[in-house]
C-alpha cells in the first residue's frame, strides 16, 4: 500500500511541476519569528545519543535514497499526503504549514532523525495514555513542538518538561512540583495532564485546532480571539490571537506530517540512549537511586535518564512518586529481591565504614595511589584525567548538598572530600566541586 501511494505522489508531482505553484497564504514576520524560536528549540536538544548514525536505515530505506538526498515535493503531493492521514484533526495544508514542513524536514534533519529515535521509546507510551482518554494520536506530536521529545526541557519562561507546563497551569492539574520532585518532567504523569487540559478545551471550543491554539497561548486567549473573530476555525481567526499561537499550530500540523511521511523524506531514526526495554516497578518504601544502583547494577546516570523528575534522585514513597522506571532486566530482578535493594546502606552511611573499605570500593582504579600510604595524597587525586576517566567541574547549585552530588555522580562523599580537599562535607552555592567520572558520562 505504501509503494502505491509513493508512485501516485510520484505521478502527482510530475504533473504538478508542469503548472506554477498557487500560492497557499501569507507568510510574514509573525511567522518568521516563530519559525526561529523553534530552531532554537530545536538546537537545545539534550537527549544524548550513543551515535549519530542511524541506524537500522538500509531496512527502512525502501526508496533507495542515498544518504545525502534531501526530497522535496510540490504542493499538491505534501497536501494529498496530509489528506490521506486519518484523524479528526483537521490536517490542513496551507503556506503556514508549508513553511514548518520545509523546517522539518530540510533545515533541520538531524534534530528529527533524533526525535524520531526519542519517539521510539516515548510514543507508545502517549498513545497508550491517549487511548485511556480518548484522544486522537496525533496529539502525541505536541510534545515535539513543545520540547523536541526533551523531558528536561525548559523555556526562558519556565515551562518546563515534554509537554511544557506552567508551574501554577501543572499544579492545576495535578502534578506534584517541589524540592524533592518535578512531575512535569514525568513522561506518565505529564501526559495525563496534557491529556486532560486537551480535554477541557475541546469540550468548550468544540473544535480541535482550537483546542491546540488554547494549549498554546491559553483558553482566554482563544475565546478572545472566536469572539473577535465571530468564527470557530482556527483560520479565520488566528490573526486574533498571538505570535507564537499562529505559528504553533502550523507547526503541529507540519510535525504530523513529516513524521507520517519521515521515510519519503529521507528521514531516519538515530539511535538514542533509551533503546531498550523499559518498565514501571512500585515501591514499597523510599528508596535512593544510589541504592538502586549498587543493588542492581545500574548506573546512577542511567536512573537518571530514565527518572528524569527525581530532583535528588531519591524516590519518597507516598511523597514523590509511587513507581520507578528501571531497565527491563533491573526491574525483573528489584520485583523478584525488593527488600535486599532496600537494605543497601545509603550514601549518607558510608561513612560508617572504614576508610580503607570505602577507598576500595568506590574510588575509581585511575585514582589509587601505587605509593605505600594508606590514603590518597593531592597529587594522586588528579590521576584520573588520564586514562578511562575525565575530570567536570559541578557548580553547586542552591540547595544542593554533598550528599545529593554523591548521588547524582554515583560516588562517595570521602572521595569527593579527597579530590576536593575539603575538611568538612559544607558546600556553599556557586562553588566549583571537581568529580571524576568515566568519560562516557562525562557529558
Amino acid at each position: 500500500m505504501r509503494q502505491y501511494l509513493f508512485i501516485l505522489s510520484i505521478l502527482l508531482l510530475r504533473v504538478s511541476t508542469y503548472a506554477q505553484s498557487t500560492p497557499i497564504g501569507p507568510v510574514g514576520p509573525a511567522c518568521d519569528k516563530t519559525l526561529a524560536g523553534v530552531d532554537t528549540i530545536l538546537e537545545e536538544v539534550k537527549l544524548k545519543y550513543k551515535s549519530a548514525v542511524n541506524y537500522n536505515r538500509e531496512a527502512l530505506n525502501t526508496y533507495g535514497y542515498q544518504e545525502s538526498d534531501i526530497p522535496t515535493f510540490n504542493d499538491s503531493v505534501i497536501a494529498y499526503r496530509m489528506k490521506l492521514i486519518e484523524s479528526p484533526i483537521p490536517m490542513d495544508y496551507n503556506n503556514y504549514v508549508k513553511a514548518y514542513v520545509e523546517l522539518y524536514s530540510q533545515r533541520r534533519r538531524e534534530s528529527v532523525s533524533k526525535m524520531l529515535g526519542s519517539s521510539n521509546y516515548y510514543f507508545p507510551l502517549f498513545e497508550e495514555i491517549l487511548d485511556k482518554y480518548n484522544l486522537p494520536h496525533e496529539f502525541k506530536y505536541l510534545s515535539v513542538v513543545e520540547s523536541a521529545l526533551n523531558p528536561n526541557a525548559q523555556s526562558w519562561c519556565g515551562a518546563t518538561g515534554l509537554w511544557q507546563f506552567m508551574y501554577n497551569t501543572g499544579l492545576n492539574y495535578g502534578l506534584v512540583i517541589n524540592k524533592q520532585v518535578d512531575q512535569r518532567k514525568d513522561p506518565v504523569r505529564a501526559t495525563e495532564a496534557m491529556c486532560q487540559y486537551i480535554t477541557n478545551s475541546y469540550n468548550q471550543f468544540g473544535d480541535w485546532l482550537l483546542a491546540i491554539a488554547s494549549y498554546n497561548c491559553g483558553p482566554g486567549w482563544v475565546a478572545y480571539a472566536v469572539r473577535k473573530g465571530g468564527s470557530n476555525n482556527f483560520w479565520d481567526i488566528q490573526q486574533y490571537l498571538p505570535a507564537e499561537t499562529r505559528g504553533y499550530v502550523p507547526a503541529f500540523l507540519a510535525a504530523c506530517y513529516v513524521f507520517k511521511y519521515a521515510p519519503e523524506h529521507n528521514l531516519f531514526p538515530a539511535e538514542p540512549e533509551i533503546n531498550y526495554a523499559v518498565e514501571r516497578v512500585e515501591i514499597d518504601q523510599s528508596v535512593s537511586f544510589y541504592q538502586l544502583s549498587k543493588a542492581l547494577q545500574v548506573p546512577v546516570i542511567e536512573l537518571q535518564k530514565l527518572n528524569p523528575s527525581f530532583k535528588k534522585d531519591i524516590v519518597t514513597k507516598g511523597y514523590t512518586a509511587e513507581y520507578v522506571c528501571l531497565p527491563q532486566n533491573a526491574a525483573v530482578k528489584f520485583s523478584g529481591n525488593k527488600q535486599s535493594v532496600y537494605s543497601v546502606p545509603d550514601v549518607n552511611y558510608t561513612e560508617t565504614a572504614s576508610a580503607s573499605e570505602v577507598k576500595k570500593e568506590m574510588m575509581p582504579a585511575a585514582a589509587t595511589s601505587t605509593k605505600t600510604n594508606a590514603e590518597p595524597t593531592k597529587e594522586d587525586t588528579d590521576i584520573p584525567v588520564q586514562g578511562d576517566y575525565k575530570k567536570v567541574m559541578y557548580k553547586v547549585q542552591s540547595g544542593d548538598d554533598l550528599n545529593y552530588i554523591c548521588l547524582r555522580y554515583n560516588c562517595d562523599k570521602w572521595v569527593i572530600m579527597k579530590w576536593n580537599n575539603l575538611l568538612s562535607d559544607n558546600v556553599y552555592e556557586g562553588e566549583e566541586i571537581k568529580i571524576y567520572v568515566p568519560k562516557e558520562n562525562a557529558n
